[in-house]
Order: structure tokens, then sequence, then C-alpha cells
């Protein structure tokens, strides 16, 4: 025993000291490879987090159902602006025309399904800010700097995607690609000029935040213009396209389409600090810790461990909130995008800036730290967006519940769908109210519409239950309300 019970200390010792040489090794790796690995593993989430949303039918909350269903039984674009040469200017008509054509094509095919033209209409709204992310890494001057769109998707858009269908969304899409082209390409060769004419084209007739995004743009383009000799001319031309935009924005504010848009542009901006949108204020504290990395010097890297440990921290309470079900608590906390889309790219574009001018010298540890966040960040947002889908999935299945023991039109408040609370769902916080009528139309299938639930007194009717000429026509679609007026006329007898 005395022989044998020193040998077995001596690898015991040897396994403890691999292990703490590991954990050590561990420790001291290059915090931009952890980064990198992040970032990786949240693109593949968040890919993953949009075909479950488009697939889960998540894009058709809101103004979703009724652009959907109007455009299925028109077979034609949605504009809703009934005088154009009083009311272009706010017309938004690019925007519509991009987030559209794809549904309005389909609706010309040999297509029989509500659900498939869902499937095109929401891939339409989810992929442009993937693509835009492709077009930044394809003109960035330095791949690290690819982490600032990334910062501007998941602290701010992909918070407000509940209501996507919005315009805040596609400009930010246009916004960056834009950005990162004048910013990185010397020459403007052929191909790149096309793609960079392409994408401002829809920027002059766009949402509010183009009055900011306008004048960040127009005055690129005139650095550019001092800067190098060449293409001045497009440059220029540039330059008065994104300020016309900015204009044209200015007006649409000050004379909106709807009063509501004006009065909620401008109460939006003290949203944040007020509402319980967890993953909100988590990419507001973790947008604010990686301006802290980025700008504190190397010769102060022993601060680094603040905001980079409070940034995982919260990133961390938020995977736990999601995962314990205590969070999402609904979505209509989404629905300020246009400040969302604006406040967080605006940051995310004052931090580039920064770092170009040589305000902020960050060095690769700094640089690796802020990837570690940013990538952190992406997961938990994908993971917040499979909290909604589950959410949203357990209203329409209730939904679909309520439909099958009516006949006929369902008053809200004799409906389930008028609780606060039914189990875990936060039912009142899920519908928005007014698309009620639409989403029982879209979630009879193909078949004989037996029930429709009717919204809250005094809500917007883009169709009216209680009659039936109002109803969108989409027998094209094997979908038929034949059942529902019989129905509605015994009720009315």
């Amino acid at each position: 025993m005395s022989v044998i019970e020193p040998r077995q200390d001596v690898a015991v010792v040897r396994q403890e000291t691999a292990r703490a040489s590991n954990a050590g090794a561990l420790m001291d790796r290059d915090p931009v490879e952890i980064g990198r690995a992040l970032i990786y593993a949240a693109l593949v989430a968040v890919l993953l987090e949009r075909m479950l949303a488009i697939a889960s039918d998540l894009h058709l909350w809101g103004d979703g159902t009724w652009f959907l269903l109007r455009i299925a039984s028109t077979r034609d674009y949605y504009f809703w602006v009934g005088d154009w040469r009083s009311g272009l200017f706010r017309s938004r008509i690019f925007t519509l025309l991009a987030e559209q054509t794809p549904l309005v094509l389909a609706t010309h095919l040999r297509i029989h399904s509500l659900h498939i033209l869902s499937l095109i209409y929401g891939t339409t709204l989810y992929s442009h800010a993937l693509l835009s992310l492709y077009i930044c890494y394809r003109y960035a001057a330095k791949r690290w700097y690819m982490l600032f769109p990334l910062l501007s998707l998941f602290a701010g858009s992909m918070n407000a995607e509940g209501y996507i269908c919005t315009d805040s969304h596609f400009l930010v899409s246009l916004y960056w690609p834009v950005l990162f082209i004048l910013l990185f390409q010397e020459e403007l060769k052929k191909g790149t000029l096309l793609l960079l004419l392409a994408l401002s084209i829809p920027t002059v007739l766009s949402y509010e935040s183009m009055m900011f995004f306008g004048i960040i743009l127009a005055g690129v383009c005139l650095w550019r213009w001092k800067t190098f000799s060449h293409s001045r001319t497009v440059v220029a031309g540039l330059a008065a396209w994104y300020l016309l935009g900015a204009a044209l924005a200015l007006a649409a504010f000050i004379w909106p389409f709807d009063p509501a848009n004006k009065s909620g542009f401008v109460h939006g901006l003290l949203w944040i600090p007020q509402s319980d949108h967890l993953a909100a204020k988590t990419s507001i504290l973790v947008l604010s810790c990686c301006a802290v990395l980025l700008a504190t010097p190397s010769r102060l890297a022993k601060l680094w461990l603040f905001p980079s440990g409070i940034g995982l921290a919260a990133i961390l309470y938020l995977w736990v909130e999601v995962l314990s079900g205590r969070a999402p608590v609904g979505l209509d906390v989404l629905v300020p995008a246009r400040i969302l889309n604006l406040v967080t790219p605006l940051a995310a574009t004052a931090l580039l800036f920064a770092v170009l001018f040589g305000w902020f010298k960050p060095d690769r540890k700094a640089i690796g730290l802020t990837a570690i966040l940013v990538g952190a960040l992406g997961l938990g947002q994908a993971l917040w967006t499979f909290g909604c889908m589950t959410e949203w999935q357990g209203m329409l299945a209730t939904l679909r519940y309520e439909l099958l023991l009516h006949e006929g039109p369902v008053a809200y408040e004799d409906s389930v769908m008028s609780r606060d609370r039914l189990g875990p769902l936060h039912l009142s916080r899920l519908h928005a109210n007014w698309p009620l009528p639409l989403l029982s139309i879209y979630e009879s299938g193909q078949g004989e519409v037996r029930s429709i639930v009717s919204p809250s007194v005094g809500a917007y009717l883009p169709v009216d239950p209680l009659n039936p000429s109002t109803l969108p026509d989409l027998s094209r679609y094997r979908v038929y309300y034949d059942s529902y007026r019989a129905a509605l006329d015994r009720n009315k007898r």
C-alpha cells in the first residue's frame, strides 16, 4: 500500500495540473476567436428564427393580416393614398413596391392557398435584413466593422419584428449597405454604382427615420466629394437625393397620413424607459456596454471587466427569463418599431464614426469583447423571438377554438379573446384587437367561414363583420362565406 498510494497521488496531481493548464489556456484564449464563434452562432440562430417566424405566420401580427388578405383578394398593390398629387410625399411607394411585389406576383400564379401566400409575404419581410448584412460584409473595409450593422439589427430591429411590415425595418436595411459603400469604396465601379443607385432610390419616399439617415448619408457624400476626385457628379447627385428624402420625410412627419403617427413618433422617444420590454432594455444596456468597451483605451484595460460583465449578466438574465416562461409578455410592446429602428442605428453609426475618425482606438482584445457581447445578444434576441412565436401560436390556437364554438359574428366582449390572461397567455396583448376579423378569416383555412370575432367597439374596421359585402373575396383560395352569411341572417331574425 505504501508503494501504490504515492503513485495514485502523483496521478491525481498531474490530472489537476492538466485541468488547471487547460482552464488557464481557455482564459487566455483570444477573445476575437470567441467573439467570432458567437457571431456565427448568432447568425445561424437568427436564420433559424426567421424560418420559424415565417412558418408560424408571426408577420401577420397587426397590419400584416390586412395587407395579405387585401392583396390576395384584389391581386394588386395596396397603397392607401387617396389623392396622389397632394399625398405622394407620404405614400412610401418604393417601400410598398419592394415589400408587396413578390406577393402580388404570386397572386397571378396558380396558387390557391392563403398560407402559401403568407409564406411568400413573410419571406419578403424577413429576408431583406439578411441581404443587407451580406452586402455590408462584401463592402466592409475591415471585417470587424460588421459589428455595427449587427448591433443595429440585434439591439433594434429584432426587438420590433412582431410588427415587421412597417417601413422602418426596410429603411434600415437600405441605410447600412448605402453607408458602407459610400464609406469604404474609394472607386465606384459600374456594378457597385448600379447597386448603390438601386439601394438609394427607395430612400426618397420612406419613413420618418430618413429625416436623420438622409442627413448622415448626405454628409458622407460631401466627405467623398472633398476626398476623392472621381465620380463627383454622381456623389453630388446622391447627396441631393438623400436631402430630398430627408425633406419629404420631414414633410410626412409634419403632415402625416394619420395624426396618430406624429404623436406616436414623438411620445415613442420616451417609450423605452417606461416600457416592460425586457429585450429592448437589455439591448440598450448592451449597446452602452459596447460603447464603453470601444471608448476605453488599452492602458485602462482592467476597466473592460465591468462593461463586459454587466452586458453578459444582462443577456444571461434575458435568457433565464425567456426559458423560464416569464418573458415575453405579449406582442403589443413591439409596436414602437420606428423608435427602435431609429435610435439603435444612429447609436451604432456614431460608434462607427468614432472609430473611423480616431476618437476611439480599440485594440484587438476590446474588439473581441465587443464581438462576444454582440454575438451573445444575437443569441438572446433569437431566443426572445422564439418565445414570441410560442405565445403567438398559442393565441392563434385559442382563436381557432373560439371560432369552432360559434356561428356568425362573435362580439369581442363575449369572446375569450377579450380576456387579459388565459393561462400563461396575455391574450389582450397578442392580437392587437382590430385585426381579429381578418385573423378569423385567415384561420378558417380553406372552406367555409363559420364565424368571425369582431373587435371592440370603436376599433378600426378594415372590414365590417356585420356587413358581408365588405369581406374580401377569397373564393380563388377556396374561402367562402355562405355559412357565415346564413348564420348572420339567422341572428338578425
